[in-house]
């Protein structure tokens, strides 16, 4: 086969396969719509889908939604959870097969017995057990440890609301949707430090992925954002964890108006002097647990692919969990004294100066960034907090790119160029905002057709933005357009990004 061949074979195959694909879509948004036609019709009244109460709603979904040995259900009844896994579905995945329960999750059934005291876990792949069968989990091993030692008289069970890829918004939702069915006796909230990053959503061939497009997200932004550079002093991150201990304070006051006592166990690699800060200025005032920074790494990191934590990280985990429990609920104490690591326990936030202290804390994790952006030139992949393709600088309908202010800079000047085997898409209008909190600046700028192929722009750097901190520099297209063999969003390509 020539290379001609093989490029119309790869066009062709390419096409075929995204028909096929409508056909899935259609053919999967017509089974649900006929099967919530078939409930009404049987109804003694027309109803709509908002007359359902949410069991209902759960209910109806799991009726009709396809169980085809696809990994994930989009959360149809409720969009805030995100999306779950198969109910009731043989899964393997992550090092481990089982099978998924009435709702969705790696744990037990949903329906607690009456002799049961049920500990609600809730939190993202570490606290699911990324890497690890179930039993491995921390959750499961606390279980086993609270039942040798818990000093209530009755079997202690621990339910697992976890999934990989959950952030903040996704868990807390999924707990009030839930709660009625699980019935929670205490809860232990889980954060990680990548919880305020963007949610995933289902694709049809029920894998999960970021969203490329525009597609405001949990905490309000118009396009995915993944921050790998951990932690930001930028408004737009510092804002979205604000967001995240703000849900969980809610949360916290709603369990608590229920008489559900809760814990946070801060797992994975933290900086304590971040989140005493963000549990300060939420107001959260529950006891809490932060594990030591050397278990995200060495011999406690668990192998590739998914580099989590091992068995060994879990069994000490649990351990302070159940020592932080113990004083929440009056168990039985256990000796951790001697175990190989200690982790940090706070019955409420101590004194100090967190802002300040924060700041100083995390800097070293910013404070590499370099102060430009340019692409084809050695690019750092984590300067792109948005969807976009960071080495060459291809961006569709949105992005947010991240630079350190220079001193003595006032100003940023973005290049773009256009993407040449795309004419038909432009005239592309592009506005690029830096927002903060004194205020944000905003420039625009139209790409044309026939007009050069480079574009420069210039936008006013925020004063409140001081030397060193970082700046989040967002990029709009009005309009994007797919190429014939790539199945992603693409306007413009960025092709640097400088102070003045």
């Amino acid at each position: 086969m020539d290379d001609l061949d093989l490029v119309l074979r790869q066009t062709v195959d390419s096409r075929i396969a995204r028909i096929f694909l409508g056909f899935a879509v259609f053919g999967f948004v017509g089974t649900l719509v006929c099967g919530l036609g078939w409930f009404i019709s049987q109804s003694s009244e027309i109803l709509s889908i908002n007359d359902l109460t949410k069991e209902d709603r759960q209910r109806l979904v799991e009726e009709f939604f396809d169980v085809s040995g696809k990994r994930y259900a989009p959360s149809w009844f409720a969009p805030s959870v995100g999306y779950t896994l198969l109910r009731g579905q043989k899964v393997t995945a992550w090092s481990d097969t089982f099978t998924s329960n009435e709702i969705g999750y790696r744990t037990g059934p949903v329906e607690k017995p009456a002799d049961v005291f049920r500990i609600v876990f809730v939190g993202d792949s570490w606290t699911y057990g990324m890497g690890v069968r179930e039993q491995e989990s921390f959750p499961k091993r606390l279980e086993e440890l609270a039942n040798r030692h818990g000093g209530y008289g009755q079997k202690i069970e621990t339910w697992s609301l976890a999934l990989p890829g959950y952030n903040t918004m996704n868990q807390v939702s999924g707990l009030e949707v839930f709660f009625d069915r699980i019935e929670p006796d205490a809860v232990v909230f889980c954060p990680t430090r990548n919880d305020n990053d963007s949610g995933l959503y289902v694709l049809p061939n029920g894998s999960v992925r970021r969203p490329t497009g525009v597609l405001r997200d949990g905490f309000g932004a118009d396009h995915s954002l993944t921050y790998t550079y951990r932690f930001l002093d930028s408004f737009p991150y510092l804002d979205r964890w604000n967001q995240a201990f703000g849900a969980l304070a809610k949360a916290e006051h709603w369990l608590g108006e229920r008489g559900v006592p809760v814990i946070f166990f801060f797992v994975a690699y933290w900086e304590p002097e971040f989140i005493h800060r963000n549990m300060s200025d939420a107001g959260c005032r529950s006891p809490y647990v932060i594990a030591p920074n050397e278990m995200a790494s060495g011999k406690w990191k668990g192998p590739p692919p998914w580099f989590h934590g091992t068995p060994e990280t879990y069994d000490l985990y649990a351990r302070m969990v159940y020592a932080a429990l113990a004083e929440t609920l009056d168990w039985t104490p256990i000796d951790t004294t001697q175990d190989e690591l200690q982790a940090s326990y706070f019955e409420n936030v101590p004194s100090g100066d967190w802002t300040k202290e924060s700041l100083a804390a995390t800097r070293r994790w910013w404070s590499q960034i370099p102060n430009h952006y340019r692409a084809h030139q050695g690019v750092n992949k984590s300067q792109c907090a948005g969807p976009m393709d960071c080495p060459t600088g291809l961006m569709g309908r949105a992005t947010t790119v991240l630079i350190l202010r220079r001193d003595g800079s006032d100003r940023v000047r973005i290049r773009v160029r256009r993407v040449e085997d795309m004419a038909g898409l432009y005239p592309v209008r592009l506005t690029a905002t830096i927002p903060d909190e004194g205020g944000s600046t905003l420039a625009t700028a139209i790409v044309l057709r026939d007009g050069p192929v480079v574009t420069d722009f210039e936008l006013t750097l925020p004063e409140s933005i001081a030397p060193g901190s970082v700046i989040e520099v967002q990029i709009r297209a009005d309009r994007a357009a797919l190429a014939s063999d790539v199945l992603a969003l693409r306007s413009v390509y960025i092709e640097r990004i400088e102070q003045y």
